[in-house]
């Protein structure tokens, strides 16, 4: 059964997460407090994207097969992710010295440091992509998922998780991690 509803908020949530991105290109020097306001509405599209994942994820689990759902994610995920990212990696490992901004790559192959590129998909100058490798690792876990959704009394484990999730902070940007 197609979700309209989810589509909606779906396009939405793109809408939110390109606002996002786009407000810093605007001055606001005379309008600090309307930048504030309006990055406080726009805020975290990400999670609208979340959440959308997570109800479809659930909606059509019962016909869920983790063969065909991870080959899905690769085909429209994955490799898409790896083209896009090929000239912000190629401009950060050949055109730039990487260890100036990313110590830990000091010593490292040209190959390792586009591998490590490629895992940390915010460290290079396409930021935004920080999140598919992210996203990849929750395909990855889909067959946990799979079990607490087909045993529901583990959804409690949610009242152990929560406190984490309030005291497990991110630094600032960049943050290649």
């Amino acid at each position: 059964m197609y979700l309209s509803h989810i589509n909606s908020l779906r396009a939405l949530a793109i809408l939110l997460i390109v606002a996002g991105h786009s407000i810093g290109f605007f001055s606001w020097n005379e309008n600090l407090f309307t930048r504030d306001a309006i990055e406080d509405l726009i805020a975290d599209g990400a999670v609208v994207f979340i959440f959308i994942s997570g109800y479809l994820f659930q909606h059509l689990s019962t016909k869920f097969r983790y063969s065909r759902y991870l080959q899905k994610k690769i085909q429209y995920v994955l490799i898409p992710y790896l083209i896009v990212s090929i000239p912000a990696i190629f401009h950060s490992v050949f055109l730039k010295n990487p260890v100036t901004q990313y110590s830990v790559l000091e010593g490292t192959s040209r190959s390792y440091q586009i591998l490590w590129f490629y895992l940390h998909g915010g460290a290079h100058i396409n930021y935004p992509l920080w999140f598919i490798p992210v996203i990849f690792v929750y395909y990855l876990a889909a067959p946990a998922f799979m079990v607490i959704i087909r045993y529901p009394a583990l959804y409690w484990l949610i009242l152990l998780l929560l406190p984490v999730s309030l005291f497990a902070h991110r630094p600032g940007f960049p943050n290649p991690d």
